[in-house]
């Protein structure tokens, strides 16, 4: 479902909007809710709304391997909040999906059931592939001729994407996001940095 999602945007990107119309896309992360509003599907969309709220769903993926209860109950009350306005907003459409926290959590498969029962719409969860592959389309929708690496660091992972003359050509999602690492003391410091050395370690391209 995943691929065949992506793939469907690779190929709008070829063609033109035949009229004007807003969509919403709902993102579930592992740290944050956003909700933004577009006004038509062009290359450079205009935003009419963006707003983000932090419920902090993966904090506790590090240690217990779940999704934080305190955050769930933040998330539910943010995404009834952000549904609304959605719905007053008249959206012909709504997208919702969702990444690191809720693939890799334990009971991330179960919130997801929660949510589709008391909210009614599907919730795409996104491989790690297709979280890098639409964090370098957004890049290079700005950046049509873009040459360089693209890195999207959010709570709970990391993605590195690889574009050359606006190509992508390599990409990864590591489990590099903010909250996989707790507090910061001088020990975790240096075992935050074996860890990402680790993961980079295998990346040529990211010398290239």
């Amino acid at each position: 479902m995943n691929a065949n999602w992506v793939s469907n945007i690779l190929n709008s990107q070829e063609r033109a909007p035949n009229s004007s119309k807003r969509m919403g896309i709902l993102d579930i992360g592992s740290n944050s809710i956003r909700l933004v509003v577009y006004e038509d599907s062009a290359r450079v969309p205009l935003p009419l709304f963006n707003e983000k709220v932090l419920c902090g769903l993966g904090s506790e993926i590090r240690q217990t391997g779940s999704l934080s209860e305190l955050g769930c109950s933040l998330a539910v009350a943010n995404i009834a909040r952000f549904t609304e306005l959605a719905r007053q907003m008249q959206l012909s459409s709504f997208e919702v999906i969702a990444t690191a926290a809720l693939r890799d959590a334990s009971n991330g498969t179960a919130f997801v059931r929660k949510l589709k029962h008391q909210f009614g719409f599907p919730i795409k969860i996104l491989s790690g592939q297709a979280e890098a592959t639409l964090s370098a389309l957004g890049v290079i929708s700005a950046f049509p001729k873009l040459d360089g690496i693209v890195a999207d660091l959010g709570g709970g992972s990391l993605e590195l994407i690889n574009v050359s003359e606006g190509r992508i050509r390599n990409q990864i999602s590591l489990p590099l996001g903010v909250l996989r690492f707790g507090s910061l003391t001088k020990t975790s410091r240096l075992e935050i940095q074996k860890t990402i050395n680790e993961n980079l370690l295998n990346l040529p391209w990211l010398s290239c």
